[in-house]
């Protein structure tokens, strides 16, 4: 069966609506009420018409709300004309317009492990803020922006001559940006560092989940890694945002890497895409992109097209694919779309339907890939045999006295460093 995609529709907007609450579950932030509006054109003073934040300030009075919450970027001026006209229609003045970047900014952050992540989140933060910084550290903190106005308090030792406090804000900020910036450059040094040596050391092919945002990635590589101590996963979004690599043994006897990557969701914020687009690095290395699909989502379809379009962007449209539709077990009736994947699977990472299907298909994918050879090695290259046996399929062994004799396919890595021993007949 397919399942049509949702387009720009009522049914569209429900669902993206519902998307955004769980994001304000995942901040912590309970959602009392919800309402949208469909507009040709975004109003450039409120996002939405005027009359519509009339609507929102009396649902806002009605259920003693302290926050209201867009599921679109909004500019400075934005959230200050929005903040003026719920005023004016009676609401606390303490009441706090947010947007979605806020909101996966605010996530992420509480998600991150690595110092690298973290630095990451970060930046991403700080670029988001510079632009605001009248709103959240001049006003916020209680101070005018100009020096020696009124709450200019104990920051002023710290301008420069004539320096107005909202300078001196953003010096600091600029200052912190670039800060954070040559820590990740130092860090993504080290990072590629340690992947050229893992390279090096081992020659295993990488395979890499791919996936929207609470998919099932994770538990897939628990899943399919059985041998190795679980990783954290649970149903909410961006549980986790790490890379994590596990060994993992194919049905023939090879053995591949497989590495679980963060999650992708719609209109991810663009500070934070290219803060992590050095974590996601791995998928260009990869050999095989295994994607995941939540099939129990409305918005299955449109979350593939997401996620599609971000591998394009990192360079790996044409790096082979295998898709599995995960969580059949909450589906009332089995759902794969093999109409643009004719390999595509139906998995339950729960029951663990499916799960020998996607060994034997990442399998059969990598066998696809590998490279005939027939080399005659010397005695002393007895790591390069081990290797063929790791990671290759063996059709002859022979052992002469000038070496050992192998005919065997191999991942094109490995043929390249066996061209030097190769043999005719």
């Amino acid at each position: 069966a397919r399942r049509p995609r949702i387009g720009a529709s009522e049914s569209w907007t429900v669902h993206a609506l519902a998307e955004l609450g769980r994001l304000c579950e995942t901040a912590r932030v309970r959602v009392a009420d919800s309402t949208y509006q469909r507009l040709e054109l975004a109003n450039g003073q409120y996002l939405v018409g005027k009359g519509k934040i009339e609507d929102v300030a009396a649902r806002v009075i009605a259920t003693n709300s302290d926050a209201v919450v867009f599921d679109d970027e909004l500019t400075l001026a934005q959230q200050r004309s929005i903040l003026a006209e719920l005023e004016a229609h009676g609401c606390r003045g303490d009441v706090q317009v947010l947007d979605r970047t806020q909101l996966v900014l605010q996530i992420f952050s509480e998600r991150a492990q690595t110092r690298e992540a973290r630095a990451q989140i970060a930046l991403a933060r700080a670029e988001y803020m510079l632009p605001r910084l009248t709103t959240f550290l001049t006003t916020g903190a209680g101070m005018e922006s100009r020096s020696g106005g009124k709450g200019a308090g104990g920051g002023a030792y710290l301008r420069g001559a004539g320096e107005s406090q909202l300078e001196m804000d953003k010096r600091l900020f600029n200052k912190r940006i670039s800060r954070l910036k040559a820590e990740l450059a130092d860090l993504e040094d080290k990072r590629g560092i340690n992947r050229n040596r893992r390279r090096n050391d081992d020659r295993l092919p990488l395979v890499c989940l791919v996936g929207y945002t609470n998919a099932g990635k994770t538990s897939l590589l628990n899943a399919l890694s059985e041998a190795a101590e679980p990783l954290y996963a649970d149903d909410r979004l961006f549980a986790t945002l790490d890379p994590a690599t596990r060994r993992v043994q194919l049905p023939s006897g090879r053995a591949c890497r497989l590495t679980d990557t963060v999650g992708f969701i719609q209109r991810l914020p663009t500070k934070l895409v290219a803060s992590f687009r050095a974590t996601l690095e791995e998928v260009a290395d990869a050999c095989l992109l295994v994607h995941v699909v939540d099939a129990s989502s409305p918005l299955a379809c449109n979350q593939m097209a997401a996620v599609r379009g971000i591998v394009d962007e990192l360079g790996c449209a044409e790096t082979p694919q295998l898709t599995v539709y995960n969580k059949q077990d909450v589906v009332d009736e089995v759902w794969v779309d093999a109409s643009e994947d004719p390999g595509a699977l139906a998995l339950s990472c729960v029951t663990r339907e499916g799960v020998d299907a996607l060994m034997r298909g990442i399998d059969d994918t990598l066998a696809s890939l590998d490279e005939p050879v027939r080399c005659l090695l010397p005695f002393e290259r007895g790591d390069l045999v081990a290797e063929i046996h790791a990671t290759g399929a063996v059709a002859a062994v022979d052992h002469v006295p000038e070496g050992t004799r192998v005919d065997a396919r191999v991942p094109a890595a490995l043929a390249a460093k066996l061209r030097e021993f190769a043999v005719r007949g």
